[in-house]
């Protein structure tokens, strides 16, 4: 019981790290699925276009710096677990 409230906090903040990993994953989707339509390439819509990909590039930095953080917390987690 002891080792589980220890374990308590680190995995709560996994919890939340993954709960963020799966919304960035479905805004990466959506993007992916507006950057697809052929409209959007049109003269008229170069600034949609630009918006978008410069949305798709900041979530893809925020997912990099979302794994990083989870491999480490699961590191701390696994160093928790075997002592």
């Amino acid at each position: 019981a002891a080792q589980r409230e220890k374990l308590r906090p680190l995995q709560k903040r996994i919890d939340k790290t993954e709960k963020e990993m799966s919304a960035i994953e479905a805004e990466q989707a959506e993007v992916q699925t507006r950057l697809s339509d052929t409209d959007l390439y049109t003269e008229g819509r170069k600034r949609d276009l630009a918006e978008l990909m410069q949305k798709e590039a900041e979530l893809k930095v925020r997912a990099t710096e979302l794994e990083e953080s989870w491999l480490e917390q699961q590191e701390a987690l696994e160093e928790l677990v075997n002592g």
